[in-house]
């Protein structure tokens, strides 16, 4: 099916698709295949449909089929205003490389770890920061990725229901107080994970 990006969180891992059919599809980074999506490019994608406990359909094997305005501009500044610009273009950006915001190179970021977790990621050639690494301390700890689907899901999961109200914002509030020295015995006790998983389970799977 063919659709577009409404947005994309990529700090977060994951966004959302409007089909054609004027349905909002939810995926996560996993099922992107192309690199530095943007708003509004067209894709192709396949739908999978909601089942009763999940709250949207989602979409998998994202390709791009045509760049958004903001693509196509940086290409231009690279190639010129030619008819195989957006040929070009979006050979270019199937590839593992990404671009700079700073200086406009074409990258791989280079990983900055802290307290034995991910920081961020910078550009190799200026410097700049590429990405932050939203943390979700016990959620990794239990899957071991902070990219596991499972864990895009509980990013979900925090953005789009506790940070609407007054006592989840409290919730997040402390949980990124205390949940860094809890992960870290949640590491060593693989009894609290085994408490843990099927509850974490279960959110991941409505928000995913």
């Amino acid at each position: 099916m063919l659709g577009n990006i409404v947005f994309f969180l990529k700090d977060e891992g994951y966004g959302f698709i409007l089909g054609k059919n004027k349905i909002r599809y939810y995926f996560n980074i996993h099922n992107i295949y192309y690199s530095s999506p943007k708003e509004n490019d067209e894709v192709l994608f396949t739908p999978k449909p909601r089942t009763s406990l999940k709250l949207s359909p989602t979409a998998e094997n994202i390709h791009l089929v045509k760049p958004s305005n903001k693509h196509l501009s940086a290409s231009q500044k690279l190639y010129g205003n030619t008819k195989k610009t957006q040929e070009k273009y979006i050979d270019l950006i199937k590839n593992t490389k990404v671009q700079c915001t700073k200086c406009g190179r074409y990258m791989i970021p280079y990983i900055i770890y802290r307290n034995d977790g991910l920081k961020r990621s910078i550009c190799p050639f200026c410097g700049k920061t590429y990405k932050y690494f939203s943390p979700c301390f016990i959620a990794t700890a239990v899957y071991k990725d902070h990219l596991a689907n499972e864990v895009i899901a509980l990013r979900r999961f925090r953005n789009e229901f506790l940070s609407t109200f007054f006592i989840g914002r409290i919730f997040i509030k402390l949980y990124y107080h205390y949940s860094p020295n809890l992960a870290k015995k949640i590491k060593n006790y693989k009894i609290l994970q085994a408490i843990l998983k099927p509850i974490l389970n279960l959110v991941a799977y409505i928000y995913s």
